[in-house]
């Protein structure tokens, strides 16, 4: 049934992110609502915001930046947040900026 299906997936999604690394640096691809999510519940281990969006949205504590400045910052890991564009995402970040494909992180889920 859906609401079995959306509480899976809602628990797995806070599972992942408590399974972060929180001794690493994350920078944060996109700040739409699953970002948002991420940033607040990450908190500290994101150090850079990264969004296409970026003149248009703030956070409280850090600014948020072009994705064409991402190799001005220091990251372990790129979380890429904006869920149904990931492979479009990842293949502009391996291609056009160079970013070594295993730093990204993409959210899965198995399915239900």
């Amino acid at each position: 049934n859906q609401n079995f299906t959306f509480s899976y997936l809602i628990n797995s999604f806070y599972k992942w992110i408590d399974n972060l690394d929180s001794s690493k640096k994350y920078l944060l691809y996109g700040y739409g609502n699953i970002g948002k999510l991420i940033y607040d519940k990450v908190g500290d281990s994101i150090k850079t915001i990264v969004d296409m969006d970026y003149k248009n949205i703030s956070t409280k504590t850090l600014p948020i930046y072009n994705p064409l400045n991402i190799n001005s910052f220091q990251f372990d890991y790129v979380i890429i947040s904006v869920l149904g564009r990931e492979n479009e995402i990842t293949k502009y970040l391996v291609d056009d900026l160079e970013i070594d494909r295993n730093k990204i992180i993409t959210l899965k889920f198995k399915n239900v």
